[in-house]
């Protein structure tokens, strides 16, 4: 497996930028909310360090959630909170739709119903959306509000919102995906391309992770090649419950890895997530709702040795009902390390 951590390269390579170490040492480190819109320091990939020089363990965080997908704490405020203690941020969420903004915390877990929360229908405005008609969702406060895509939302309202902080605290934050496998279930995607690669004063974009949600994530079935930016190629995704769902799946997903290492092989990342949590794979779950097998593992780093090199991982076994226990009722009848 890949043993060159992509991300812990960028974070050193960002922190060793002419300027950037100085601007760090001389002024204590605060969560100030918004970034000035103008005079932006650059922030970019200065290449990988050389060889010889030794390294460091680098403590960041690749798997959370905001209202952009099922979370609570909105990005500006998990992201001030979390870089308090952390070195670099990689700000996930489901792929597919959902309704509520991001940038607003929504404890209350219902939008605007009652609390401090905002559907986006409310604060871009339902004409704003691109791309297929999404539907509506009545999962927070039993309400009807307008989904979004969330390559759409990950354009152009999280990766702004991660790039002001990044440049707020001048570490290394970016916009990245829960990713809901094709035949699987979750892995943590990231693609820095585009989102560091700027002049001063000007955001990058995070088009590349944009892209590879839209044309692989097992929940996304827009159809209009990213709401008319001509992202051709998009395999129709399986059902969720057929003969051999889980095989046309698997092929999908490992079409994705192939695009990420085609593409953008030296900057990002898939690394699979609580990966026993559904139990051994059925060849009859189409995505989203099956788990993975050693052998997928080896298919994955085989088409792309660069992007798929690892997986999350902790004590304890991860398919018990208490993730990260010892009992009898993990999958297989008893606790045998790994994650799920």
């Amino acid at each position: 497996m890949r043993t060159k951590w992509l991300i812990a390269v960028l974070a050193a390579a960002l922190l060793a930028l002419p300027g950037v170490g100085d601007n760090l040492a001389q002024a204590k480190q605060q969560y100030t909310g918004w970034a000035p819109a103008v005079d932006l320091p650059p922030l970019h990939p200065a290449g990988f360090a050389k060889v010889g020089i030794k390294g460091k363990y680098l403590a960041g965080d690749l798997h959370n959630h905001t209202p952009f997908s099922d979370g609570t704490p909105s990005v500006p405020l998990l992201i001030g909170k979390a870089m308090q203690n952390l070195d670099w941020f990689a700000q996930s969420g489901h792929g597919g739709k959902y309704p509520r903004d991001g940038r607003y915390s929504d404890p209350d877990y219902n939008g605007s119903g009652g609390g401090e929360g905002k559907f986006l229908d409310e604060t871009v405005g339902a004409a704003a959306f691109k791309g297929d008609d999404a539907g509506t969702s009545t999962s927070f406060g039993g309400v009807a509000h307008k989904n979004m895509w969330r390559w759409q939302s990950i354009q152009e309202l999280l990766y702004p919102t991660t790039w002001k902080n990044a440049v707020t605290l001048n570490k290394p934050i970016w916009a990245a995906l829960e990713w809901e496998v094709p035949g699987h279930e979750h892995c943590s995607a990231g693609c820095i391309d585009g989102q560091f690669q700027v002049i001063p004063g000007k955001m990058g974009n995070a088009n590349a992770l944009a892209q590879f949600e839209y044309l692989f994530d097992m929940e996304d079935n827009d159809m209009s090649e990213g709401g008319g930016q001509h992202w051709k190629g998009k395999i129709p995704n399986p059902p969720k419950d057929a003969t051999d769902a889980g095989i046309a799946g698997h092929a999908k997903a490992l079409e994705a890895a192939k695009w990420m290492e085609k593409h953008h092989k030296l900057t990002s990342y898939l690394l699979f997530t609580h990966t026993e949590r559904k139990g051994a794979w059925n060849k009859d779950k189409g995505g989203n709702n099956t788990g993975y097998n050693v052998e997928h593992f080896r298919d994955f780093n085989n088409v792309a040795p660069h992007v798929c090199f690892g997986f999350e991982t902790m004590p304890g076994h991860q398919a018990e009902s208490g993730r990260g226990g010892y009992g009898s009722g993990a999958s297989g009848g008893g606790a045998y390390g790994g994650t799920g």
